[in-house]
């Protein structure tokens, strides 16, 4: 995996970073710290915080950024039109009717809770993007608000990640594994979080959805 992503990167330079993103964002195996890094540290020539940060913008963030947001179209639509099928299914072990699902993307939707939400979490080095695209297919999130919401998200995180690939240096693949673990912990526990506090607090949010 890690020396794939690498040749594209040595083979075709940003635009085979540009590519590693995109597929990073479909294929979900493909840790999307490592390809970022990987940019950091394969692309990013300068010696300086100054000379590094506009190569940063132009070589990673923009092609980055771009990459993160067409990517992630794939789980965003699969999740916005075979989201309530999923529902319908695994909503009723937790007590989560389809009724009660739209209620909650439409409060989500009228206090704008829902960009605000899923931009920081875009932004997050250690949230999974795959998690983004699908809770913004959930929320039913429109496509133009997804897509800027993706693209400025991902800007700040693609910065972020290519800093720290440049700064570990050849150490970035060990580096990039320990931030996906922790990313993969972190998405488990935000889960784990969401769910309990719905079973305990169901009665109250279904007064606050209605």
């Amino acid at each position: 995996m890690i020396e794939f992503l690498e040749s594209l990167i040595k083979t075709w330079g940003i635009w085979g970073f540009f590519v590693g993103i995109i597929l990073e964002e479909i294929i979900v195996p493909l840790p999307s710290s490592l390809i970022m890094m990987a940019g950091g540290f394969f692309l990013v020539q300068g010696q300086t915080f100054s000379q590094v940060v506009p190569e940063i913008f132009f070589k990673l963030m923009l092609l980055g950024a771009l990459g993160v947001t067409l990517g992630s179209l794939f789980f965003y639509f699969l999740s916005f039109y075979g989201g309530d099928l999923a529902l319908k299914k695994i909503g009723p072990r937790f007590g989560l009717s389809i009724k009660e699902a739209g209620k909650i993307q439409t409060y989500f939707q009228k206090k704008r809770l829902d960009e605000v939400a899923l931009f920081v979490l875009r932004a997050l080095p250690i949230f999974p993007g795959v998690a983004v695209s699908i809770m913004a297919g959930l929320l039913k999130m429109p496509l133009v608000n997804f897509l800027i919401i993706s693209f400025f998200g991902s800007f700040l995180r693609v910065l972020f990640m290519g800093l720290l690939g440049w700064q570990a240096k050849g150490a970035y693949s060990v580096l990039a594994m320990k931030f996906e673990s922790l990313s993969n912990w972190v998405f488990l526990g935000f889960v784990f979080c969401v769910i309990l506090v719905y079973l305990l607090l169901k009665n109250k949010l279904n007064n606050l959805f209605k």
